[in-house]
Order: C-alpha cells, then sequence, then structure tokens
C-alpha cells in the first residue's frame, strides 16, 4: 500500500461514464467515513484520485485528489464504463501505457463494463477469464479472441484484475473493494447508507436473450425464423431438420458454426426468454406460463429456468414483474 492509506486511482478518460467515476468516489469518502466512527480511526483509509489526459495527450495527471498529497503509484486501479456507443474505439497509447505501468508496479486493475475494453487494448487481459456488459460479449470477443469471457458474472475477482459487468457493476465493485480492504462491517455499513442492496448479483438475471440472424447461414435463419412462432409446440431435431429439408446431422452442425449452440440449447432459450417477458407482464400462475412456452411439465420448467439464471421463477416475477 502507498503511505498509511490505499491509493485508489480513478481513470477519468474521454467518454467515462461520469456517475461511476463520481460514485466510486463517494462510496469510498463515505467508507472512510464509518472506518472513522466504527474504528475510532482518525486517519482515512482510502485516498481518491481522478487521473486525465494531459492537454498535450502525452501523459497521465492527476485532476482531483480526496487527501492533501497525490500518490504516483495506486493500490487499486479503476476504470469506468463508458455510454459512448463506440466501445471498442483504440485509446490513447499514453493512457494505456500508464495502465499497464501501474498494474505492473502492484496495482489491482478494475475494469467496468465496456472499461474492459481499454483493460484489453493494454494488453493485460491475455488468457484472463473476465466480464463486460453481456450486450457486448460478441464484440469483445471478436476484438480480443485470447481472452475468455463470462458474461454471466457481475464481478470475476482475478486477484490482481477485476473486471464487472453492467452500466451499473461500479456499485458491485465498490462494494468489492470496500470489503476487501475495509472489512465486511464497513461494507455493510455503506451498503446500507447508500440503500445498495449487497447481496451477491448476476448478470443472467439481467441479459435478455436476442436472437443473432447475421450469422449468414440461410438454412439456420430459416429454422430461427420458423421458431419464432413455433416455439411452443413439441419439437424435435428430426422435425427441424425436416422443417429445413436437411438430416439432424446437418442441422446440429450448421447450428453450432453459426450460433455456436446445439438446436435444443437455442430452443431452450428462445422459450426462457418469452417465459421471462410473461413474468415480467403478466399475473399468470407459473404453470399456465410453463404450458404456454412448451413445457408440459412445470416442475422440469422451473428447474430449467432456475439453471438457466440462477432464480427461480417466482423470485424473477418479485425481482422484474411491472405492476
Amino acid at each position: 500500500m502507498s503511505n498509511s492509506y490505499t491509493a485508489v486511482g480513478i481513470v477519468n478518460y474521454p467518454s467515462a461514464q461520469l456517475a461511476a467515476v463520481h460514485g466510486l468516489t463517494d462510496m469510498l469518502v463515505t467508507a472512510n467515513r464509518f472506518i472513522q466512527e466504527l474504528r475510532k480511526q482518525d486517519t482515512p483509509l482510502f485516498c481518491v484520485t481522478h487521473w486525465c489526459l494531459s492537454s498535450d495527450e502525452q501523459e497521465m495527471q492527476s485532476q482531483f485528489c480526496s487527501e492533501a498529497s497525490v500518490p504516483i503509484q495506486q493500490d487499486v486501479l479503476l476504470i469506468p464504463g463508458s455510454l459512448n456507443s463506440e466501445s471498442g474505439s483504440k485509446q490513447n497509447p499514453a493512457l494505456l501505457e500508464w495502465v499497464r505501468s501501474q498494474h505492473d508496479t502492484g496495482a489491482i486493475a478494475c475494469s467496468i463494463c465496456k472499461g474492459a475494453f481499454i483493460l484489453a487494448q493494454s494488453g493485460l487481459l491475455i488468457n484472463r477469464t473476465v466480464t463486460t456488459h453481456w450486450a457486448l460479449e460478441e464484440e469483445f470477443s471478436a476484438q480480443f479472441p485470447d481472452v475468455h469471457v463470462q458474461i454471466d458474472k457481475i464481478i470475476i475477482d482475478g486477484g490482481d484484475i477485476i473486471t464487472a459487468g453492467g452500466v451499473m457493476a461500479w456499485l458491485d465493485l465498490g462494494l468489492r473493494l470496500i470489503h476487501r480492504f475495509a472489512g465486511s462491517e464497513v461494507m455493510l455499513a455503506v451498503a446500507k447508507f447508500l440503500l445498495i442492496d449487497p447481496c451477491g448479483r448476476e448478470q443472467k438475471f439481467y441479459s435478455a436473450f436476442s436472437p443473432q440472424l447475421n450469422h449468414g447461414d440461410e438454412l439456420v435463419v430459416k429454422i430461427q425464423r420458423w421458431l419464432q412462432t413455433h416455439y411452443s409446440e413439441p419439437l424435435s431435431l428430426e422435425k427441424l431438420a425436416n422443417v429445413a429439408a436437411t438430416s439432424v446431422r446437418t442441422l446440429i452442425r450448421r447450428f453450432h458454426s453459426a450460433l455456436d449452440m446445439t438446436p435444443t440449447s437455442y430452443i431452450q432459450q428462445l422459450r426462457i426468454g418469452k417465459a421471462r417477458e410473461l413474468l415480467e407482464l403478466t399475473k399468470l400462475p407459473v404453470s399456465k406460463i410453463a404450458w404456454k412456452v412448451g413445457y408440459e411439465d412445470a416442475g422440469a420448467f422451473r428447474k430449467v429456468f432456475q439453471r438457466s439464471l440462477g432464480l427461480s421463477p417466482g423470485e424473477y416475477r418479485k425481482r422484474f414483474a411491472v405492476d
């Protein structure tokens, strides 16, 4: 650690999400307050700084510090997400070099949402398992094939690298860091004060199944379009193969090549997506929803739903139903 505190540098790069920059600052400063109250400790635990490119874009410079002196070496480096639609645009070389050097000299490098693109561009994520926003999985994987993406997770903690998925995942990351450096008592006090649910969440609670139709395989597209209106019917691989006028073996191979999943997995995701809509927008009993999306056995539907989302249908409805 730098000096007697934990130095936390937040990278305020062009288009960085300001809610994350200032929200994380507020969380960590609030943690300092509770550390003083709960432990009767006069000195703060966290020193928060904001870093941006200089006017000539040749180096990184501090633009804010919560304490009297600015620590040059960070213990934790936070790269927020961005609401800019150009998520994968190339970042300034000076910024990337600074991120690398901070990590190389001991900083824990953290990203939120699209911030993972910056960490990947810096070269720190090669052969690492990371997360980012679920809607960015395809774009991220295409740009960085040597990085393993696991978008079901809100947080993936690799020790020296922590990645958080989702635009608002800075809340989860902030609590994770407070827990790591200040302990559970302080983390829970901050969560209660800021009205943040400290219980574990997962991105799969929120991600939507969006069928990919731009893969270029007309046979697979034909089946996908047919399934949009026939997903609730009794289905078999043989029936799908007949619709496509092909063999079961060819059907499976083409689905895997185009979508990286089996036809059975695709049908399951499509049905679960339809079930989520019914749970959110209707008051139909779960057994009726199961039947409407193609499951004759409500118990089997509940098991598939729980396995897919990590929540039971009832729990999902409590979280997301529109009143």
